[in-house]
């Protein structure tokens, strides 16, 4: 098979589908990681401030690096994920071209507007930065609960 036939409009038009579900499941995940870890961290800390005892200074430091190492785990997962959607996206880009989605048509308009052009160029912490931040707040908000309980 020469590169002419597998770039057919029917071969684009399935990886156009196949690549966009990916960039959505990666998407998802993305944000259960958030969401989960969140939680996790959030049903902890009221736990242990809603406890009727007191936790022991030792307990504190233990639960403090515990939710320190566990946002840093969530934080780099994200990032792999992170790149791994970039690099779905910089696929999706060159699908886009190849089907002509960005070519003006007789009326001067494309299909997409240009600002979509450069979707694969974004950097990591664009496409993870806010959940990764939505982690670390929740983080600190543990850490200061935890410390004062």
């Amino acid at each position: 098979m020469n590169a002419q036939n597998f770039l057919s409009e029917k071969n684009l038009q399935m990886l156009f589908e196949l690549h966009h579900r990916q960039l959505n499941e990666t998407q998802m995940q993305i944000q259960s990681i958030t969401e989960k870890g969140s939680a996790l961290i959030l049903l902890l800390t009221g736990w242990v401030v809603l406890s009727d005892s007191t936790p022991n200074i030792e307990l504190k430091v233990v639960l403090a690096l515990g939710i320190i190492v566990f946002s840093i785990s969530a934080s780099l997962l994200l990032i792999g994920h992170a790149n791994g959607r970039r690099r779905i996206a910089l696929v999706v880009d060159r699908i886009n071209n190849q089907l002509g989605l960005f070519s003006e048509s007789e009326s001067g308009e494309s299909l997409y507007p240009s600002h979509w052009k450069n979707f694969g160029q974004r950097s990591i912490f664009e496409i993870v930065g806010s959940h990764i931040f939505t982690i670390l707040v929740v983080a600190i908000f543990a850490i200061v609960a935890v410390s004062i309980k």
